[in-house]
């Protein structure tokens, strides 16, 4: 992103933008520790690329659960 990081714009969401559901997605998460730990701490859910759509599904059903 030309003008900040992905945690940049989570950041964002939780303070401007409540109300807005995010699933962050990683093309390698097992080598961004600092991005992983910001989702969990911060409760947002991720998953890795290339993307599962079983797995969006499932991280859907359970949002709107």
């Amino acid at each position: 992103m030309p003008y900040g990081s992905g945690i940049d714009l989570m950041q964002w969401n939780s303070h401007d933008g409540p109300g807005l559901f995010v699933i962050a997605m990683f093309g390698d998460i097992a080598s961004d520790n600092e991005t992983k730990q910001f989702c969990e701490v911060m409760g947002i859910p991720y998953i890795a690329k290339p993307l599962n759509l079983k797995e969006l599904f499932d991280l859907l059903v359970q949002k709107l659960s």
